[in-house]
């Protein structure tokens, strides 16, 4: 099942670590919602509760997750490395009904 929503691309230079890779691929794969603080590229910091959809290996080497933000109503990326903490809450959430595929299919639009 998980692997249904990992996706990785080549790597151009060497693979970043994180944490939070664990944490978050049990999140995932029991649809339960996260809380993480995270820093944009912007430098602003926000709270976020994320229902996680998928984790992505970016050519960049840094790892990302795709998940449905609640405070902004909708799919968001985050770089692992810009996220300052993550809890995963004791609460549970219906996985999405599209996949991975679709979920880039939209991008293109």
């Amino acid at each position: 099942m998980l692997d249904d929503r990992l996706k990785i691309y080549p790597k151009t230079k060497p693979v970043s670590t994180s944490n939070h890779l664990p944490i978050l691929q049990s999140a995932l794969t029991n649809y339960q919602l996260i809380d993480i603080h995270y820093e944009s590229a912007q430098n602003e910091a926000t709270s976020r509760q994320v229902q996680p959809f998928a984790l992505l290996l970016s050519t960049e080497a840094d790892w990302l997750l795709v998940g449905w933000c609640r405070l902004r109503q909708g799919f968001r990326i985050f770089r692992l490395d810009r996220i300052s903490s993550l809890h995963v809450l004791n609460l549970y959430f219906k996985p999405h009904s599209i996949t991975l595929k679709q979920y880039f299919d939209t991008l293109g639009e």
